[in-house]
């Protein structure tokens, strides 16, 4: 008798699990924006930016491996010159029920205003060549957590779309940041993408799941229900044909230092050809709540152009994002 091995049977079941779970999908959304004031919506803007999604998965000998990203931001001629975009990338690997390593790449433009007259502020200046960007790198493993901050400025992209020209910038501004190190608790940390498809996937209507950011914990807690009203809207879009299986996702991320918590929404359809959210929500700021929705098809990523890679020297990067 033939004995199967260890790593054979789990790739066995990587297989069953890629065949209910695609290896890779990718979405990409419009946004619409309200400005509120004291509840009230003072105006609306449609198609004021977008976002992409993306997801793979594969096997190798270290176990199954996770790449998750996330990249949305503005569209500066639909959104009075605001030129806002931000990014994160993860990648995790799992094998025998445990996470044995993940690391994450993130960084978004260095946005102070807090206020409705401190945003009227930063329109006036928002056609600069240089954008201020914070960035965030962090790796963990079974035995150590290593987590890197810098700031940096960088060549203002067109929009939101050039994400990927300041990436580069992003990451070599973290290597060259001090880094701190500890030792994991158990194990090492999930990641914040990670986490949130964990919760898309979970059946239970309450979820709860752990995951680390910068030098601190946080607790992510998803309740879902179902919502066939925005699954109408979603299916005359041409998003959905299960309109009554969309649920809504009402999500919120704790800080178990500070105990701070910020909130979103997002809504799936379970069992679909897709597990990508088709809308998710967000409220950036106190008086910005942004909605995101899928678009019908994708649409491929422009080519990194040449020309703008000669820009992003190392004389880009500068403590003047302070």
């Amino acid at each position: 008798m033939r004995l199967i091995t260890r790593r054979a049977f789990l790739g066995f079941l990587g297989s069953f699990w890629d065949s209910r779970h695609p290896s890779a999908a990718v979405r990409e959304y419009r946004a619409s924006a309200q400005v509120r004031l004291f509840g009230m919506t003072l105006f609306s803007v449609q198609n004021v930016g977008g976002a992409k999604v993306s997801y793979e998965s594969h096997w190798d000998n270290s176990g199954l491996w996770h790449q998750l990203s996330f990249a949305a931001g503005s569209d500066p001629a639909r959104a009075r010159g605001l030129n806002r975009l931000g990014s994160i990338r993860e990648t995790v690997c799992w094998d025998s029920g445990e996470i044995l390593a993940t690391e994450y790449l993130g960084f978004m433009t260095a946005s102070r205003e807090e206020s409705l007259d401190e945003a009227r502020a930063a329109l006036a200046s928002a056609s600069k060549a240089m954008a201020p960007f914070a960035a965030i790198e962090g790796r963990c493993d079974q035995h150590s957590y290593r987590v890197a901050s810098a700031a940096f400025m960088a060549p203002t992209p067109r929009d939101w779309s050039q994400y990927r020209l300041i990436e580069p910038l992003a990451a070599h501004a973290c290597h060259c940041a001090p880094v701190v190190t500890q030792r994991p608790v158990s194990g090492a940390y999930a990641t914040f993408l990670y986490s949130l498809m964990q919760a898309i996937h979970d059946p239970q209507p309450s979820s709860l799941y752990a995951f680390s950011y910068s030098k601190d914990l946080y607790w992510l807690r998803a309740d879902r229900a179902a919502d066939a009203q925005t699954g109408r809207q979603l299916a005359a879009r041409g998003l959905t044909a299960a309109p009554e299986k969309i649920c809504r996702m009402s999500c919120k991320v704790r800080n178990q230092r500070t105990g701070n918590v910020s909130s979103f929404a997002l809504w799936v359809e379970p069992g679909g050809a897709c597990w990508l959210p088709l809308r998710f929500e967000c409220r950036p700021k106190s008086y910005l709540s942004l909605t995101f929705d899928a678009l019908p098809t994708a649409r491929p990523e422009e080519p990194v152009p040449e020309t703008l890679a000669i820009r992003t020297s190392e004389s880009c990067l500068t403590e003047g994002a302070r």
